[in-house]
C-alpha cells in the first residue's frame, strides 16, 4: 500500500511520563480517565465543527469511526493513545477550562497558543545552530527569513529540531528549488510518532520562488493526494536549503534540509522532520531521495 508522507495516521503512540488529571484516581487507566474525557468530549460534540479535534484533521487520517465526538472518546480515555490525538494530561485540563467558549478550545491543540502553555507549560528552548555558511543576513532574522525565526520558536518545532539533530540552513540565498519530486525514504528516527522504518512514497512540486520578499524568501508548493496549495519561507545560502511547512494540513510543520545542484533541479538526499503541533515531543524524522520528474506549477 504507498505510504503517502504527511497524511498516514499515526500508528503507535505512548504518553510515557504524562502527569495525572486532577480528577483522575487509581491507576490513571480507562476507568479512570473516564469521567474527564466525558465532560470534554460531549463539549467537543457541542461545539460541532466549530472545533477542530486533531484526530478529525486529514494529516492524522480519520479516528477509529470518522465520527469526531465518538473518536475523542475513545482517544481521551485510552491511556497510551490520548497524546497522539491531542488528549494528554495538560491539555484536557486546558480544555475543560476552556468549554466555555469553542474558539478557545482549538487553542489547547496549538503549541503556540498562550492558553497550551499556560496548561501544558512554556519550554526554555535552545538555540538553534543554524548553518548560514557565508551568507550575511541583512533582513533582521536570525535564520535568513522572519517567519522561519516564528516557527523555529514554537516549543514542539524547537524540541523537536534539537532532539532529531535535523541541520538547519540559514541564509536568504537558497537554491531556487523548482520541480515535481518523487521523495522515497523511511522514518529513521521519531518520538511519539510513527515508529523507524515506516516507508514513505510520495511526490511534492515545488515553483515560483520569490526572493525580494522583506522577511525573506518563499516558495510555493503542494503535495499530490492532498488537498490544498501554500506558498513556505525557505532559507539557505549557495546550495544548501531549509524548506518549512508551517501549519501542514492543519496540523504540523515540516521541514526540509538539503542540497541542490544543477540550478535547483537536482536535490540529493534530503532530510524530512515532521513536526505535529497540537502537542510537544511528537514528531518523525526521515533522510529521503529526491528524483526530479519534469516541470510543474501545482498537484494532482
Amino acid at each position: 500500500m504507498r505510504s503517502v508522507l504527511f497524511s498516514t495516521a499515526i500508528l503507535s503512540i505512548a504518553c510515557g511520563g504524562c502527569e495525572l488529571l486532577d480528577d483522575v484516581t487509581g491507576d490513571g487507566g480507562v476507568l479512570d480517565r473516564a469521567p474527564a474525557c466525558s465532560t470534554v468530549c460531549s463539549k467537543v460534540n457541542e461545539c460541532g465543527n466549530k472545533v477542530n479535534p486533531p484526530a478529525a484533521q486529514s494529516i492524522f487520517g480519520k479516528g477509529e469511526t470518522g465520527n469526531d465526538t465518538v473518536d475523542c472518546a475513545v482517544t481521551c480515555v485510552d491511556p497510551e493513545g490520548a497524546v497522539k490525538h491531542g488528549y494528554s494530561d495538560c491539555q484536557i485540563r486546558c480544555l475543560k477550562a476552556a468549554s466555555t467558549s469553542c474558539d478557545e478550545m482549538n487553542d489547547c491543540w496549538k503549541t503556540r497558543s498562550e492558553l497550551y502553555k499556560q496548561y501544558c507549560g512554556k519550554r526554555e528552548n535552545k538555540p538553534i545552530d543554524i548553518d548560514n555558511g557565508d551568507d550575511e543576513v541583512d533582513n533582521g532574522s536570525s535564520s535568513g527569513n522572519t517567519e522561519a525565526d516564528e516557527i523555529l520558536d514554537d516549543d514542539a518545532v524547537n524540541g523537536a529540531v534539537d532532539d532529531s539533530d535535523t541541520h538547519i540552513y540559514g541564509g536568504d540565498t537558497p537554491p531556487e528549488i523548482s520541480g515535481l519530486y518523487t521523495v522515497i525514504g523511511a522514518i529513521d528516527k521519531s518520538e511519539n510518532a510513527r515508529p523507524r522504518g515506516n516507508p514513505i512514497e510520495t511526490s511534492i512540486c515545488f515553483w515560483g520562488m520569490s526572493t525580494n520578499l522583506a522577511g525573506g524568501p518563499e516558495i510555493h508548493y503542494c503535495e499530490n493526494g492532498v488537498y490544498g496549495t501554500a506558498s513556505a519561507p525557505i532559507t539557505g545560502n549557495s546550495d544548501k536549503f531549509t524548506i518549512y511547512l508551517d501549519n501542514y494540513s492543519g496540523g504540523a510543520t515540516i521541514l526540509f534540509s538539503g542540497k541542490a545542484s544543477d540550478g535547483g533541479k537536482k536535490v540529493s538526499d534530503a532530510e524530512a522532520l515532521v513536526v505535529y503541533t497540537f502537542g510537544t515531543d511528537i514528531w518523525e524524522h526521515s533522510v529521503t531521495q529526491w528524483q526530479r520528474t519534469g516541470s510543474c506549477s501545482g498537484c494532482e
